[in-house]
């Protein structure tokens, strides 16, 4: 399983983990039909970007949904 398979695990958390492959056509066609750009990253972007967040100082103060 790589990173971007636990991603389609917990939008489809039912699927066995070794099937997840299957679904990345229509995992990318749906993120293409509402434009959204699905980044793949490194295992070192993931724990740079963990860092920078508990590094932050300032709440973040957007509320969801507005």
């Amino acid at each position: 399983m790589t990173f971007g398979e636990h991603c389609l695990h917990h939008i489809f958390p039912t699927i066995d983990h070794w099937n997840l492959h299957h679904l990345y056509p229509v995992f990318y066609e749906t993120c293409k039909e509402f434009g959204i750009t699905y980044k793949i990253g490194t295992i070192f972007d993931l724990l740079k970007g963990q860092f920078l967040q508990l590094a932050r100082t300032e709440a973040n103060t957007k509320q969801s949904g507005k």
